[in-house]
């Protein structure tokens, strides 16, 4: 085959270009320390390369996520502290000097608008805002989460509910009673507008005296200090859900209750996973709100208020007899209809197997009868509900008179032999003088409410309540400390995932270098020897390329 001037010339083009592509590319390597930067050079190490990166990325995110929930767990430890020590030690010095009962009623005084002050000073400080974020309020950062206001609860029928002594110091209109001052009105500690003293997984001191079970939805309205008057706009009155109550109920849990409850997940890197129900799973994240109600305490102790309701009926004469006598073998099946929490049974009632006929002439004494008719009670009751009678019925008999006595809400005799009177039990407390119900013994559980209900208590020189709040403010501090704890608890967690992802990191990127990483040595080895062919290339086109007139010339 002839070679021509223009074969030597195609082909000499062709070697110069591979060799300079050549020389790019190494230097390409070198400089970015990459063996290729598209996926399309190397297709499989490509893709295991985007996935690496993509876990960095991810990485990055996660390690934000935990830089910030860090700053946010130790502002709210700072503050915590700031309330469980340096505001509570006052509190406490001035309360247990106070129960001694050596100071004067002015002195008293005193005291208590310190701690006025004090309660004052604490929510100041849970309402605390860091990086624009309430650190306290939950899922919610629309309004400060803690106030001290004086407000009112009202059912889905307009009755109110709430404060128990609302009779007290208010008319029926809702107006303040002449002889009151506003001074003279408690102050109510509030969280996201409501109450924390309204439980609805306790007993309900109702203002009549009654006692209730929360069911259904409920409007919280404040009074406006200025004019007195309860405010009606539409921004001004605050909903309790039926729903929220309900799941209260159900979790027997009432800082669920509160609005901005709900927890608030960032991932951490767990793995993120969602439940059916499409919530995220406690378990692989992290949750960052602070559910003020619930870390500060939230809900009442009225264990030791006496409540009881109850329905006494004379026994028919027939009865009478054969209860004080006993009755014969297969005798004595005694009919009782009874509702409890909103279940019906007809019961039968076996008084021949629980009093059987006395033959020796004596009789039954009125504690033994009223045993039988408790043992003949629980037993048909388990017959007909299949469970245990709820603690707190029981029937009594006494002088010809059987009672039936109600520790629960919710019970209802219907037709029965006994001359019980048929009709709702309603559970009461003992009144006052002034007609509102006695609620001494009707306790907070949240610091700062303990707090005003002992200033509260000084200024009446009430000594009892005093002395009742002291072991109780110590349990909800203790509360607080313990939810200090729990903060200090995920402050080190985080700490140790944090640690974790910078070993994962180190990791990822040793990876990361093996898949798209320059073995430097071997690439400035292959430049230098492209470049010294490149450069030899150069030299000898001058002999390659054809010459022209003009090399003549």
């Amino acid at each position: 085959m002839r070679v021509t001037n223009n074969i030597t010339t195609r082909q000499f083009l062709a070697n110069n270009n591979r060799l300079l592509t050549r020389q790019i590319q190494s230097e390409n390597r070198i400089s970015t320390q990459r063996r290729f930067n598209r996926v399309s050079e190397d297709i499989i190490n490509g893709n295991k390369a985007m996935t690496i990166r993509r876990q960095l990325r991810d990485l990055d995110i996660y390690n934000d996520n935990l830089g910030a929930a860090k700053a946010i767990f130790n502002a709210a430890e700072t503050n915590l502290t700031s309330i469980a020590h340096d505001n509570y030690i006052p509190v406490e010095e001035r309360l247990v000097a106070a129960a001694t009962g050596t100071y004067s009623q002015e002195e008293l005084d005193i005291f208590a608008t310190e701690l006025d002050e004090i309660a004052d000073e604490m929510v100041k400080t849970l309402n605390a805002d860091f990086s624009e974020r309430q650190l306290f309020g939950g899922a919610s950062n629309q309004q400060t989460p803690f106030r001290i206001e004086r407000v009112m609860i009202k059912d889905e029928a307009g009755q109110v509910v709430f404060p128990p002594d609302y009779n007290k110091y208010y008319n029926a209109d809702g107006s303040i009673k002449q002889d009151v001052e506003l001074s003279d009105i408690p102050r109510t500690v509030t969280y996201n507008g409501i109450p924390l003293d309204f439980d609805v997984t306790s007993d309900m001191i109702l203002p009549d005296g009654s006692v209730a079970t929360a069911s259904g939805s409920y409007t919280v309205t404040v009074l406006d200090e200025t004019t007195k008057k309860w405010k009606d706009g539409a921004s001004d009155i605050r909903s309790i859900s039926a729903e929220d109550v309900s799941r209260a109920q159900d979790e027997k849990d009432n800082s669920v209750l509160y609005p901005g409850s709900k927890p608030v997940y960032i991932d951490i890197g767990l793995g993120i996973k969602y439940n059916d129900d499409l919530t995220v799973d406690p378990q692989t994240a992290l949750d960052v709100s602070m559910n003020g109600a619930k870390i500060t305490g939230n809900g009442i102790d009225i264990q030791r208020v006496p409540a009881n309701g109850s329905s006494t009926g004379t026994v028919p004469a027939a009865m009478s007899a054969d209860l004080a006598n006993g009755y014969p073998e297969g005798a004595g099946i005694v009919p009782l209809s009874i509702t409890v929490n909103g279940s019906s049974y007809d019961l039968s009632l076996d008084m021949g197997a629980v009093l059987p006929e006395k033959t020796d002439g004596t009789t039954y004494t009125d504690e033994e009868i009223s045993s039988a008719l408790n043992t003949a009670f629980k037993t048909a009751y388990k017959a007909a509900a299949k469970k245990d009678v709820p603690s707190g019925i029981s029937l009594n008999y006494s002088n010809n008179e059987i009672t039936l006595d109600s520790g629960i809400n919710k019970v209802e005799i219907g037709a029965n032999d006994f001359g019980l009177t048929e009709g709702e039990i309603t559970r009461t407390v003992p009144m006052t003088e002034d007609g509102t119900p006695d609620i001494s013994e009707r306790y907070s559980k949240n610091l700062m409410q303990l707090v005003l209900d002992a200033a509260s208590a000084l200024r009446r020189g009430d000594q009892d309540t005093v002395n009742a709040i002291i072991d109780r403010a110590n349990e909800a501090n203790n509360h607080i400390l313990k939810e200090i704890t729990t903060l200090g608890t995920k402050y080190n967690t985080i700490e140790f995932y944090q640690n974790k992802n910078k070993d994962y990191e180190y990791n990822l990127k040793e990876r990361q270098n093996l898949v798209e990483g320059t073995d430097m040595e071997n690439e400035i080895i292959e430049y230098y020897a492209v470049k010294a062919a490149y450069d030899a290339t150069l030299k000898i086109g001058t002999q390659v390329l054809p010459h022209s007139i003009f090399d003549f010339i």
